[in-house]
């Protein structure tokens, strides 16, 4: 989510993101009653579990809160379609290309995959687990960025191009820290936000669609930032940096997973994160799907 963060719970605009980084699903059916469910990232196994098929109780683990999630959603999938992984035995993997700790979707793209092979509307689902706009889930069925907002309880989704102009001085820098989004989201539920506010929200996504220069695009992320910080009485990305040549942003929830750095040398960026510790940087172009 590049812009948008909290306050695309108040019905604001978003600019998100799709990632060539995703997750895959393979299910295969066998003579038996359970469900055998392993999940791997770049470096391993992360998580397995077992469910009986019939009652999705939960046989065997290596992780108790995984599994109840998982449990979860194909509970909520079955409300859709009562015979999902119910008739016979399955063994499902998933394979994710990134680190689960990035926070780069694999909860939202696992239950778009779930739900694109039951044949369900993942949207009730996500309501009923993980919560939050759907801003996520768009862009797990999406093929390239949009602007996503939720009005009178449905997405609606624009696709949109973002500026050759703008985009190569954009970097992703992994932060180390992770985040609850779900935590993040029940405490911004009882700030109170002036309809006048989230209206300048949404006009800055729009108009960050529309830059055609870099310097224009940065000024409003820098407008983003301060108005969100003064909002929910945070420190900005900018403090944390002061001689950072550029200018900062925060996304998703604050304080977790990754930020955004807008600049003119993106070459001298990289050198200056990886020698204030933070080594996982990306570029735009190398990880946003277009």
């Amino acid at each position: 989510m590049l812009t948008g963060e909290y306050m695309v719970l108040r019905g604001a605009e978003t600019l998100a993101l799709p990632l060539r980084l995703g997750q895959k699903l393979l299910i295969v059916p066998y003579d038996g009653e359970a469900i055998y469910w392993e999940s791997f990232e770049p470096a391993g196994k992360w998580f397995e579990t077992a469910l009986h098929n019939q009652s999705l109780a939960v046989l065997a683990g290596t992780d108790e809160s995984k599994s109840n999630r998982l449990r979860e959603i194909l509970q909520h999938i079955r409300k859709q379609n009562p015979g999902f992984l119910a008739d016979g035995g399955y063994w499902v993997r998933t394979d994710l290309d990134f680190n689960p700790q990035f926070g780069m979707g694999s909860s939202s793209t696992l239950l778009a995959a779930l739900c694109e092979a039951a044949g369900v509307n993942p949207y009730p689902v996500l309501r009923e687990t993980f919560g939050g706009s759907g801003y996520d889930l768009a862009c797990a069925l999406a093929s390239g960025p949009l602007v996503f907002s939720m009005q009178n309880g449905s997405p609606l989704v624009r696709p949109v191009t973002l500026s050759s102009q703008v985009t190569p001085h954009i970097l992703f820098v992994y932060s180390g820290n992770k985040m609850v989004s779900s935590g993040e989201v029940r405490k911004f539920s009882a700030i109170p936000v002036e309809q006048t506010l989230v209206q300048r929200f949404t006009e800055i996504t729009r108009e960050a669609v529309q830059c055609q220069n870099y310097a224009d695009f940065a000024a409003l992320m820098r407008e983003h930032e301060d108005r969100l910080g003064m909002l929910l009485e945070r420190p900005v990305l900018q403090q944390r940096f002061p001689d950072f040549e550029g200018t900062l942003k925060s996304m998703g929830a604050w304080g977790g997973d990754f930020f955004m750095a807008v600049c003119e040398d993106t070459d001298e960026a990289i050198s200056y994160f990886e020698n204030k510790g933070f080594p996982t940087v990306f570029r735009y172009d190398g990880i946003v799907l277009a």
